[in-house]
C-alpha cells in the first residue's frame, strides 16, 4: 500500500497528498493488521472529505495504542464526528493524547457537539 512509504517513527505523515475515497477505505482496512506501526496521523490539506475521514476514524479506532491526529485544512463533520467519539472516549493507557483540527471546514453545530461530547 503506497501509503505506507509516507510513515515516519510511527506517524504517517500526508501534506498536499489528495486522497480518494479508496486509499481511505484501505488504510482503515488495513489498521487491524498495522497493530504497532501506526500510533499518529499528520494529514495537511489531502482533499479528505467527512464520508473519507469518518473512514479513516473508524480504522485508528481498532488500534490500542493510537495517541495523536493531527487535521489540517480538510473537511470534519457528522460523520468524522460520529467516528471520533470512541476515540475520546478510550481510556488511560490507550488514550487520545492529542486532537487537533486546524484551519478545517466545520460547521458550527458540529463544533458545539464535538466540544460536548469531550466531557
Amino acid at each position: 500500500m503506497p501509503l505506507l512509504t509516507k510513515v515516519r517513527r510511527k506517524t504517517l505523515i500526508l501534506q498536499n497528498y489528495t486522497l480518494s475515497i479508496g486509499h481511505c477505505n484501505a488504510l482503515a482496512a488495513a489498521c487491524p493488521f498495522l497493530p504497532s506501526s501506526i500510533n499518529r496521523i499528520y494529514f495537511d490539506n489531502c482533499g479528505i472529505d467527512d464520508q473519507e475521514f469518518a473512514s479513516i476514524l473508524r480504522g485508528l479506532a481498532q488500534l490500542n495504542d493510537f495517541k495523536s491526529i493531527i487535521y489540517k485544512r480538510n473537511v470534519f463533520d457528522e460523520n468524522s464526528l460520529r467516528a471520533i467519539i470512541p476515540l475520546l472516549h478510550k481510556r488511560l493507557p490507550n488514550h487520545l493524547e492529542e486532537f487537533r483540527l486546524v484551519d478545517c471546514i466545520i460547521p458550527k453545530s458540529i463544533c458545539t457537539e464535538l466540544l460536548l461530547s469531550i466531557q
